[in-house]
């Protein structure tokens, strides 16, 4: 199992865009259709982030696998919305889920982020 979980770690180094957030916690935004579908397809295991319209989708792998605060989910939101079809605001409902026994679920508001921010937090 830890095998398949270390193969899984470097595969995903080659899909989608990378942040790390202040807090560690480290992100993984899709690019396209396509990863966007590899990236659904692990959200059992990881944190999962998704718009309520179009846009891209992201998973969250936190340190030590805790649960991400409030902050933490708000922060992801306002990433994720940098990369939707947003509202002329800049805002966009993200939806979003937690890979563990509590099944932790909901709609955080996400504002597009801004652009130096993004930078900041890009690997």
């Amino acid at each position: 199992m830890k095998i398949e979980s270390q193969r899984e770690d470097l595969y995903l180094l080659t899909i989608g865009r990378h942040f790390r957030l202040p807090t560690g916690t480290k992100i993984v935004v899709s690019r396209n259709e396509g990863e966007g579908n590899f990236i659904k397809g692990l959200k059992n295991r990881y944190w999962y982030f998704e718009p309520v319209g179009k846009g891209a989708v992201a998973i969250a792998k936190t340190i030590e696998k805790r649960l991400l605060s409030q902050e933490e989910i708000k922060m992801i939101g306002d990433l994720v919305a940098r990369y939707c079809k947003t509202d002329e605001n800049g805002k966009i409902d993200i939806k979003y889920s937690s890979p563990f026994e509590q099944n932790i679920k909901g709609i955080v508001e996400g504002v597009r982020m801004q652009e130096e921010t993004v930078e900041d937090w890009r690997i």
